[in-house]
């Protein structure tokens, strides 16, 4: 899994964002840019889940770089409680939206016990917000 990222100077300062985990910070260089936006993705991990992830930041071009890691559970966990909270919605009632009986189903998926498929991933990512969207790339 990999995720988007775009990085902006404004002023002094350097802006980089992660939009679908709507994290964003700033460096006064770019390379402190980066360094910053990964510590704030690592914090939210442990914040999260009391795990680390390691990340993989590729840098593309105009000023977009890439995320990646091996720990596609957790990353997938991040992205779906970021939306949830982005969106001011409980784990119930996405729940109801998505259909499920229980609360626990979807709370397994965002607490990144369990792993999901392209398909329910791109289900929920349908229900928490249209926007994003599930992009599978060789």
């Amino acid at each position: 899994m990999k995720l988007k990222g775009k990085l902006k100077k404004d002023g002094k300062f350097w802006l980089i964002e992660v939009p679908v985990l709507s994290a964003i910070t700033q460096g006064r260089t770019k390379k402190e840019a980066f360094e910053m936006i990964e510590e704030y993705i690592i914090n939210m991990s442990e914040e999260y889940f009391s795990k680390t992830l390691k990340l993989n930041i590729t840098k593309l071009i105009n000023n977009e770089f890439e995320i990646e890691t091996n720990n596609t559970i957790l990353l997938t966990a991040l992205v779906l409680r970021s939306l949830r909270v982005s969106q001011d919605l409980t784990i119930k009632a996405i729940s109801e939206k998505l259909g499920y009986s229980s609360v626990n189903g979807y709370a397994q998926y965002e607490q990144s016990k369990r792993e999901l498929s392209c398909h329910k991933l791109s289900e929920m990512l349908s229900v928490l917000n249209p926007k994003v969207k599930l992009l599978i790339d060789l």
